[in-house]
């Protein structure tokens, strides 16, 4: 084998052996970012639920009180 064919079979296995590490680091990152806004996504959902729940619960309350103190008052 002559030096320019070395050279270039190893420039071609370091473009190779690059490409394959860029590509594989974008899977993995990729997949972390999917899962990590699945999980934030539920989160949200779990926090939204509580609010609502809440807010359901607060509306009642607030409806009893006003119609014990309606009752409460002079006629």
């Amino acid at each position: 084998m002559k030096l320019n064919e070395i050279k270039r079979i190893i420039k071609n296995s370091l473009q190779n052996y690059f490409f394959k590490s860029v590509y594989h680091e974008f899977i993995n990152q990729y997949k972390k970012n999917i899962s990590d806004l699945l999980l934030e996504q539920k989160y949200y959902d779990a926090l939204d639920k509580m609010v609502t729940e809440d807010d359901d619960s607060f509306s009642e309350k607030a409806i009893k009180y006003i119609t014990a103190e309606t009752q409460n008052l002079p006629p």
